[in-house]
């Protein structure tokens, strides 16, 4: 049986990140944590000779099936300018081994499975996002489905298992999409979803300067021109809306000073023209045909002048969609903010810091820190299974693949610091017939009140009524304190809605379950 990595956990309570989830906050305020590394990194290292420069997280995933995590990672190897995919596995989530990753030497020559493209035209790109189709009517052996970019024409694989693959008789597919690319099955929408990185091109044309551009590309070549200008030319993806991409080559020739140097990838932050890379969001009905594109996530005047987005890791949690953004700038360095969503569409990035920083110098992630996978949830912990590599990105070092740790749930909580809180929710419906707390109120006190959804109190469930809380709920299994009240056993009806309100001083409330 299939589930992911967070689908392993047995509870999982409601977020309670802005808005969409919290009616009301009175006297408290929201803070975000970042996470905290395990001293133990580098846990996963390069251990094969195809593994070339190391390993790390790109593109990669974390999956969960028969009690077993497996983790995607990705390989670069400078002698041959070669990317591959290999597999990491563990019972416990936290040790690991490598069992399918074969014998033969860096080429790829009968490695068992490297989630190579071998015989594939650009055979430097491997796979570049693997997701699980979990609809009953999918054929056993397209359980598994990869996406693997190429200049081309994006490439589809099948497999029964995560291990061996064969290329969807069709290939090559949607040819608008790029080579840095996350899928996932979305359960909310009964539908795949991509989000993908383009090019934004933005400047003025050199043949008339009052037309601005704003143009997207996979990707382009360029070409300084006798007269100081930049000739651009590569194929333009143009949205349209619940229709697929249009591609069409472009050839542009835009005014150019002050440009910024390559920022390794290929790219020009800064100047009279520049490009920076976005993240943009399609949706498919069977992973082979895409539509719908447009722009979600794009750096914005709260970030430095030459910050673009890499890549957006997605995956849900408590009612929200959840983002590791790898952010990257004309420094040269990666770092990973944190954005949520309600939809998956609509995106907040309140908090600019980092969720995951470079290390000091002289660690193995000083230089870059790419994204983490899927959280993996073992009681009151979240493990963030990340990249990291001394260098910048306009070189090469050794790869290997780090952990964080961060408090279940614990991206952010609504805080109060003497004064008397209050944090009421808005309707959610009970899966069960009690009400938990993800809460450190350790020092504190915390107390709470059940409502209808029309606003009627919940006969009993009072905060005069309520028994306090004055705990760490990480003292418990999967993180939650049941909340009681004096002569209530059971006040909730699972199915119908409710609201709930909490009231605390000196204490952190993270999230409800329900």
């Amino acid at each position: 049986m299939y589930l992911s990595s967070l689908s392993a956990v047995k509870k999982q309570g409601r977020l309670l990140l802005d808005g969409s989830a919290v009616e009301k906050s009175e006297n408290c305020r929201r803070i975000f944590f970042p996470a905290v590394k395990d001293p133990a990194s580098p846990i996963i290292k390069r251990s094969e000779d195809w593994e070339g420069d190391g390993i790390y997280t790109w593109c990669s995933r974390m999956l969960f099936e028969n009690g077993v995590y497996r983790l995607y990672y990705m390989a670069f190897d400078q002698r041959d300018n070669h990317y591959r995919t290999g597999i990491a596995e563990s019972e416990d989530g936290l040790n690991w081994t490598k069992p399918f990753i074969g014998k033969k030497d860096f080429r790829g020559e009968e490695v068992e499975v490297s989630l190579d493209t071998e015989g594939i035209a650009d055979p430097c790109w491997p796979w570049r996002a693997v997701a699980f189709d979990p609809r009953p009517d999918c054929p056993e052996n397209e359980k598994y489905k990869a996406y693997s970019f190429s200049y081309n024409g994006g490439r589809v694989f099948l497999s029964a298992n995560g291990r061996s693959w064969r290329e969807y008789k069709d290939s090559p597919v949607w040819s608008g999409t790029s080579d840095i690319v996350h899928m996932m099955w979305d359960k909310n929408l009964g539908k795949f979803v991509s989000y993908y990185k383009l090019w934004r091109v933005r400047g003025r044309r050199a043949e008339d300067p009052s037309q601005e551009i704003d143009m997207l590309f996979t990707t382009f070549n360029e070409k300084l021109l006798s007269d100081g200008s930049t000739e651009i030319t590569g194929p333009r993806v143009i949205h349209v809306p619940n229709a697929p991409d249009v591609i069409k080559t472009e050839t542009l020739r835009l005014i150019t000073k002050d440009q910024a140097s390559d920022d390794g990838g290929g790219g020009h932050l800064t100047g009279a023209w520049y490009s920076k890379r976005v993240v943009c969001r399609a949706e498919s009905d069977d992973f082979i045909d895409w539509k719908d594109g447009r722009i979600v996530l794009d750096a914005d005047s709260l970030d430095r002048e030459s910050a673009n987005i890499q890549i957006a890791q997605i995956f849900t949690l408590g009612g929200y969609y959840i983002a590791f953004l790898t952010m990257h700038d004309q420094r040269g360095n990666f770092e990973q903010q944190l954005a949520f969503s309600a939809d998956g569409i609509n995106w907040s990035r309140p908090w600019r810091g980092n969720l995951i920083s470079r290390g000091a110098k002289g660690e193995f992630d000083s230089g870059m820190v790419t994204q983490p996978v899927d959280p993996i949830v073992l009681g009151s912990k979240m493990l963030l299974y990340y990249g990291g590599t001394a260098a910048d990105h306009t070189q090469v070092n050794e790869f290997a693949i780090g952990r964080a740790i961060m408090r279940k749930d614990g991206f952010a909580a609504w805080t109060a610091d003497g004064l008397t809180a209050t944090v009421k929710t808005k309707a959610f419906v009970a899966a069960e017939n009690a009400v938990e707390l993800n809460i450190n109120a350790e020092g504190g006190r915390a107390t709470v009140a059940l409502f209808e959804k029309d606003g009627t109190p919940v006969l009993g469930c009072t905060h005069e009524n309520c028994i306090p809380i004055t705990e760490d709920s990480a003292s418990y299994p999967d993180c939650y304190i049941p909340v009681g009240w004096n002569g209530i056993d059971a006040p909730l009806t699972s199915g119908k809605e409710y609201s709930v309100e909490v009231r605390f001083e000196n204490a952190a409330l993270f999230s409800i379950l329900l």
